[in-house]
């Protein structure tokens, strides 16, 4: 990777990309466009490869301007979960985190497929620790991804592992925080209040 002051000057130019990667001494150019209107923002990025200008990778993301710093670090958290997964590609807590990080950046559909295969590659039947953890790891996706009925189903099911899920867990986590007023979600988070907060 390049550093950024050595791009510097190609930021506006509309030179061609096969110069430019020769120039760098690249293979790939990412490239990209930040639009505000208002308090919204939209970035386009792209991963092209400069020998025959194919795009390899394009996205989009849409946010608020006060939501800017968490799609960056976000952002910087796949990069990292994605090397992660290249040396070990199966590694259940890694892609469960993976789904979370995507869930953050509104890819709902991808991260509910990586939050579940995460679920299939370590059930709780194989390993109670880690079978639980990335079984909370696909509520937590469900939750960030507006789908509250499969989140509580999931968080009944991890009440009944002893010493998994905790009161203080579910009370004061912001993680949780989508699913508070929820009738069926308070009645877990009561079910698991310590005897005397429950008068």
């Amino acid at each position: 990777m390049i550093s950024r002051t050595s791009t510097l000057h190609y930021k506006s130019a509309p030179e061609n990309l096969r110069e430019i990667a020769r120039q760098l001494g690249v293979a790939h150019i990412l490239e990209g466009s930040v639009q505000k209107s208002g308090d919204a923002v939209r970035v386009n990025v792209q991963l092209i490869k400069a020998v025959n200008d194919s795009h390899l990778w394009a996205d989009t993301f849409d946010r608020k301007l006060t939501d800017i710093f968490s799609v960056a670090a976000f952002s910087a958290a796949r990069t990292i979960l994605e090397q992660r997964l290249a040396v070990k590609p199966e590694h259940a807590r890694t892609i469960a985190v993976l789904a979370q990080v995507d869930a953050g950046l509104g890819r709902k559909e991808l991260a509910i497929q990586e939050a579940q295969h995460a679920v299939d590659l370590m059930p709780v039947s194989k390993d109670v620790y880690d079978g639980a953890l990335v079984l909370e790891g696909l509520a937590q996706v469900y939750t960030w991804t507006n789908e509250p009925d499969h989140a509580i189903e999931l968080l009944q099911k991890l009440v009944t592992m002893p010493d998994y899920v905790n009161y203080a867990r579910l009370k004061l986590h912001p993680i949780w925080n989508p699913l508070r007023g929820d009738p069926r979600f308070e009645k877990i988070v009561n079910s698991l209040a310590p005897k005397d907060q429950t008068k």
